[in-house]
């Protein structure tokens, strides 16, 4: 009866506290799990809450206590990952999260026993059965406790589990929970432990953004921000995520096509405190291209990162951009990546000893990568301005194959046609808003092709293999002074020489 159960777990309770070294050894962690197994099976009802909250209330006096050891631990997480009851379960990983996040020092001692042991268990890895939980609460229980338990060094293969774990918990709150806006909270708060914030902002943070409100969006980008521009790893970890460009493009796109038209194209948008829109807008935007001039200054595939950004833009559910608008993102997207090479250089041969601790110390064009990065992004600015891109429809999700036979059937069509499709008919028109954007995109590429051309020789010798490579440009004449790529470097390195 209600009475009975009373009277016994009020007896247990205080016992615990009276005699808790005359009864530990009898009323330890695994007699309360076991009654919760037992009685949390049968109908919801007053006995049965009255029963659960004491044995909860129980245990996290025997864990305050130093009542846990290596076997316990593993019981009270077996336990919360396979018990069907979310509240129950949730309610004893808060009560290991309170214990190790506990700063008194009366918790000293079981809090250094608890890490200790959760180490010599397997630290993160005791928490894999989480990432197929469907509780939204016992997830998030869980992630906080893994966020709690790995605020220290991880050696390698810990690196790597807590890594996947984050990455497994970022998808679960993303595509199978409905957030709450107090989850929500909860999880950008996360963002502010000591540990690992490189891996939080990449595997977790940035993949539930876009479910978030415009204040929340605004914190998790001004997080971001600050986060990427402290460390080169958070920039490395972001771009070798699979698919890193849905989330920001998401956030991007959104706030963009809120925006109004006279404000959408401002170059400081992320100054506009007062509209939150248009810093998500900005800030999302310096975000996209400090990840992709990194992907084209330190990745062999950068070029290739760009292409994905581009197909993510095409491809972007639910807040697609039209036509208009792709024709002025894209060619500023390619143009402010153009100056930040361009600045790079420059900056560092004005300045070189000063520029030394940043990530762009060495100037960026010459290195192999980026300068193999920047040729391999002429032929993607061709067919910007050729309007093949914008003319394009992916919304099937056609294959690489099938792009390449549009892009050479659109090459095929006529000037008109295609600056028609891409939104540059009025090109010529000086009243036209359009026009000075691609003018813009146009002197920057004329910028990087005079850099190639007349920079040093490695600079010519890459640019020789470019033409080389696109051929049909040339006459017999070219084509057959091609043949020695070596001697047209020189060459072309010789005239930048001269007038």
């Amino acid at each position: 009866t209600s009475g009975v159960v009373k009277a016994y777990m009020d007896l247990v309770s205080k016992l615990l506290d009276t005699e808790y070294e005359l009864c530990a050894e009898i009323l330890d962690i695994p007699f309360f799990l076991d009654l919760l197994q037992k009685h949390s099976c049968e109908k919801s009802g007053e006995d049965t809450s009255y029963l659960s909250s004491a044995c909860l209330d129980a245990i996290a006096i025997l864990l305050s206590r130093g009542g846990s050891n290596e076997a316990n631990l593993c019981s009270i997480l077996v336990f919360c990952s396979e018990h069907a009851r979310e509240d129950i379960s949730s309610s004893l990983l808060q009560h290991l999260v309170s214990l190790l996040s506990s700063s008194e020092k009366s918790q000293r001692k079981p809090k250094e026993d608890v890490m200790s042991q959760i180490k010599h268990l397997g630290g993160p890895r005791l928490l894999v059965s989480f990432a197929s939980t469907n509780s939204a609460k016992v997830c998030m229980e869980a992630l906080e406790l893994l966020l709690v338990f790995d605020d220290r060094d991880l050696d390698e293969e810990e690196y790597a589990v807590h890594s996947v774990l984050l990455q497994a918990f970022g998808e679960k709150f993303s595509k199978d929970f409905v957030l709450s806006n107090t989850m929500l909270e909860r999880l950008i708060a996360f963002s502010t432990r000591p540990g690992h914030p490189e891996l939080y902002l990449a595997y977790l943070l940035f993949t539930i953004a876009p479910k978030a409100d415009i204040a929340q969006k605004k914190r998790v980008l001004d997080y971001g921000m600050k986060a990427l521009s402290k460390s080169r790893s958070a920039l490395e970890i972001l771009v070798h995520k699979n698919i890193w460009q849905k989330p920001i493009l998401h956030l991007f796109c959104e706030s963009f096509c809120a925006l109004p038209e006279d404000l959408r194209f401002k170059s400081d948008l992320h100054k506009h405190k007062s509209n939150d829109r248009a810093v998500i807008v900005g800030t999302s935007w310096h975000i996209i291209i400090s990840l992709l001039f990194y992907c084209l200054r330190h990745e062999a595939s950068g070029s290739a990162q760009v292409e994905h950004t581009i197909y993510q833009f095409l491809l972007n559910e639910g807040c697609s951009l039209d036509a208009d608008d792709m024709s002025r993102v894209l060619p500023r997207m390619l143009s402010d990546l153009f100056k930040m090479v361009l600045v790079s250089d420059s900056t560092v041969s004005r300045n070189s000893a000063a520029s030394r601790s940043g990530w762009t110390a060495i100037e960026t064009l010459e290195t192999e990568r980026c300068l193999n990065n920047t040729v391999s992004l002429l032929p993607i600015c061709q067919d910007i301005l050729m309007g093949v891109i914008a003319a394009l429809d992916l919304s099937d999700s056609r294959s690489s194959d099938q792009y390449d036979a549009m892009l050479s059937t659109e090459k095929d069509a006529s000037e008109a046609d295609l600056l028609d499709a891409l939104g540059f008919s009025n090109v010529g028109n000086r009243s036209s808003s359009l026009e000075p954007s691609i003018e813009g995109f146009c002197e920057l590429c004329v910028s990087i092709i005079y850099k190639l051309c007349f920079g040093t020789s490695k600079h010519a010798r890459c640019m020789t293999k470019f033409l080389r490579r696109d051929s049909d440009v040339f006459d017999e004449v070219g084509r057959a002074a091609c043949e020695d790529t070596e001697s047209l470097a020189n060459s072309i390195h010789s005239l930048g020489k001269g007038d």
